[in-house]
């Protein structure tokens, strides 16, 4: 099991996207991925699909805040950058990754169907959750986080659709956090009210 999924991150990280620009305006200095300038620009100038479907999905860390408050900022942005190196390792040539906010990522991805989409952002909410960070005094900081996944169309620009995503994100994170919630759970939500 161990060395199946330690092949599985190796040949995800040698099939990595490159950096699309060394533009400073454009990339976080925190995690050394886009920020939000960087990530619209990159989704502007990616070349090609190798599938039939993007999807956007908006990211959170489920109560960050609080752990930046226990603990020193240095110790958050250490643990930022890390978070954002995971995502990194499921972004593949056509797909574009960025942290929009303080807290947000961002990652659209092309895929042929929108079951493999879904299972991706799965497997990094999986991933992050399973991963134990340190705190200097040996402490382990447990941290999970909440998506919002919705399939980009034609007629939409990224930021409308980023927009939407963060709408199906607030649902995840009342509904407790630590999962990706899709439309028909946005849907769900507007039936109960």
């Amino acid at each position: 099991m161990y060395l199946t999924e330690e092949a599985e991150m190796i040949t995800k990280r040698m099939s990595r996207k490159p950096t699309a620009t060394e533009n400073p305006a454009f990339i976080d200095p925190v995690t050394e991925i886009n920020n939000y300038k960087g990530l619209l620009h990159g989704f502007a100038n990616r070349k090609g699909n190798n599938g039939a479907v993007l999807a956007v999905c908006v990211f959170s860390l489920d109560d960050f805040r609080s752990i930046e408050k226990k603990y020193k900022k240095d110790l958050a942005n250490q643990i930022l950058k890390k978070i954002g190196f995971m995502f990194s390792l499921y972004e593949q040539h056509t797909d574009v990754l960025g942290r929009i906010d303080y807290d947000q990522f961002v990652i659209v991805l092309n895929r042929a169907t929108k079951e493999i989409a879904l299972n991706d952002c799965e497997q990094i909410r999986k991933n992050i959750e399973e991963t134990k960070f340190k705190a200097p005094k040996g402490e382990v900081i447990s941290i999970t986080v909440s998506g919002g996944f919705v399939i980009k169309t034609p007629n939409k620009q990224l930021d409308q659709t980023i927009a939407h995503a963060k709408e199906i994100l607030a649902v995840a994170i009342k509904q407790g956090g630590n999962k990706i919630a899709q439309l028909r759970d946005h849907a769900e939500k507007g039936l109960r009210r």
